[in-house]
Formats: structure tokens, C-alpha cells, sequence
């Protein structure tokens, strides 16, 4: 089954309808998942919920082709009204050949947004220069392994096709986010076309989002004509 449709893309900062509200949490409390939901078989807001007062911490890796990476500790804290601040810690450059490693300067904190509009989980982020919010459609609630849909109408456009690949219990080591270390996952695959003028570029992302939690991990491919070069990778501890 194929679930296409095209999805609205762009609010103004402070006028963003169907803003989830949440869930009540405690002050900083860690989110945590396991197994419960391993009867579920479609998507649920349960793969990304939003609860205020959680915070959740990321190791986040970019790829510099042949040479190194830049990695960086990320915090994400859900505030009020869907927003979910990002500050970033830590942050240093690895040079492989010869091995050497460099402090950088911590990126500026950000917002995210998240909402629930039209039976899909939303995540707003702000455009650089713009008072614009570019929403990403996560999760289409309610649906199952194999359904598809897509954002269309991008700035330059880009269409990103969306296919939820499997629903599985996962082993998660860190304790501390999975207390039973098993949890239900949503794996969720997206293919980015990006027009250039000589060709499509064309990125796979790999979601894995857990029941309770929300994005566990996150990996980001560039297909090329010999594969693939993976560019990015980003999971919470």
C-alpha cells in the first residue's frame, strides 16, 4: 500500500496550529522505552512523543570525505508548546592521516518544533534569515511496514519519499534509555532527490525511532555511482 500526499511544509514562528501539547513530565526527566508496545502494528505519536522537561543527549558525527570528522554532543530538552531546544557541546574536529584533533566552537543553541497536524508527527525547523518553520512529516500515523509517503513542493525541488521499513524489538545497550534494554523501533527510510544542474543528487537517511523515546539513531548516506558515502550519523546515550 502507498500512502502519498503532499504535505504542508511552512508556518510562521508562533502560529504553528496543531502544535502538539504533550505529555506532563518531570523537570530534565530522561524519556524511556521498552518492549510494552511490542504488540503495535502501525505507527503511533508513541515513536516520537513529546513530553516536557525530558532531556536527551546525542553523539552526533559528521563525515569528511578521506580526511576525518567533526563530532559533537548534542542535548535536546523539551520546553513547552512544542518546542525542543538543541545546545551543542564538545565539539572537535579528527583529522585521520596524520591522526590530530582540533577543538571547535560549540554551535549556537537552536529550536526544533513538533507537532500534530493531519494524522502525521511534524518536526519544524527554523529557517536561517527567514521567519519560516520547514516541517518534516516523520511519522503518518497509522501506518504499517511497506506503506510510503512523501513531501513534495520543497525550496529548489527537492522531494523526499518516506517508507516505513520495519517494526521490530531492538536491542539498546545504554541502560539509562532503555532500562530493559529492548525496545520496539520504527525504522523508518527516507530518499532525498535534490535537483543540481548536471544531476539529481540523491541522500537515504535511516531512522530508527523507539516506542516512548522517540529517534534513537540517525544515519544519512549520499548515493553515488559506485554506492554509497555516508555523510552523517547522530544516537542517543
Amino acid at each position: 500500500m502507498v500512502c502519498t500526499g503532499v504535505i504542508g511544509l511552512f508556518a510562521k514562528k508562533g502560529s504553528q496550529s496543531g502544535i502538539a501539547q504533550g505529555q506532563t513530565g518531570k523537570p530534565e526527566e530522561q524519556a524511556r522505552g521498552s518492549s510494552a508496545g511490542s504488540t503495535v502494528q502501525a505507527l503511533t505519536a508513541d515513536f516520537y512523543p513529546f513530553k516536557p522537561g525530558t532531556r536527551q543527549r546525542t553523539t552526533h558525527t559528521k563525515y569528511v570525505k578521506d580526511t576525518g570528522q567533526i563530532q559533537c554532543e548534542k542535548v535536546y530538552t523539551h520546553e513547552q508548546n512544542g518546542v525542543i531546544r538543541v545546545v551543542t557541546a564538545n565539539k572537535f574536529a579528527l583529522q585521520f592521516r596524520p591522526r590530530a584533533t582540533q577543538n571547535l566552537p560549540s554551535d549556537s543553541p537552536a529550536r526544533i518544533f513538533h507537532r500534530l497536524k493531519d494524522g502525521f508527527v511534524e518536526i519544524g525547523k527554523e529557517q536561517e534569515f527567514t521567519n519560516e518553520v520547514y516541517w518534516t512529516p516523520i511519522i503518518k500515523i497509522g501506518a504499517k511496514v511497506g506503506d510510503e509517503w512523501e513531501r513534495t513542493g520543497l525550496p529548489g525541488g527537492t522531494t523526499d519519499h518516506y517508507k516505513l521499513a520495519k517494526l521490530e524489538v531492538t536491542q539498546w545497550d545504554y541502560k539509562n534509555v532503555v532500562p530493559s534494554g529492548e525496545v520496539l523501533c520504527a525504522f523508518i527510510e527516507v530518499r532525498s532527490t535534490v535537483p543540481t544542474p548536471n544531476k539529481p543528487v540523491e541522500f537515504v537517511d535511516e531512522i530508527q525511532l523507539g516506542y516512548g523515546i522517540g529517534p534513537l539513531q540517525r544515519k544519512t548516506w549520499e548515493l553515488t555511482e559506485g554506492g554509497r558515502e555516508q555523510k552523517w550519523k547522530e544516537f542517543l546515550h
